[in-house]
């Protein structure tokens, strides 16, 4: 299976995909309205342009990339510090649990 890779981050479960996305949603959109005001606002609109289809391209290709995480088969795994369930990846060996941090190993039997 090949790995959720959005420039290679850690993601084992649905909120490390959630944490990431959110991470390159906000760049993208910090880039489409600075994009924004130098365009209309200010006077660079050599670069305002391509700072604002820069930031709409990142912004679309995390919600595409939302979009093929979701698709991907997930296991209910709880955490053995806290009990919390998580949506860990298939075939993945290890998860950081979503409530306390945790590191967890998982070992199949």
């Amino acid at each position: 299976m090949a790995r959720l890779s959005l420039f290679r981050p850690n993601v084992s479960t649905i909120k490390d995909a959630e944490r990431v996305a959110l991470r390159w949603f906000s760049i993208g959109f910090v880039m489409l309205g600075s994009g924004f005001v130098l365009t209309f606002v200010l006077a660079g609109r050599s670069v305002g342009p391509a700072v604002l289809a820069t930031g709409a391209v990142i912004g679309l290709g995390t919600v595409i990339w939302v979009a093929l995480a979701t698709r991907y088969n997930t296991v209910r795994k709880t955490c053995p510090r806290c009990s919390a369930s998580n949506a860990v990846f298939r075939g993945e060996n290890y998860f950081r649990c979503a409530a306390c941090g945790f590191f967890a190993v998982l070992r199949e039997m």
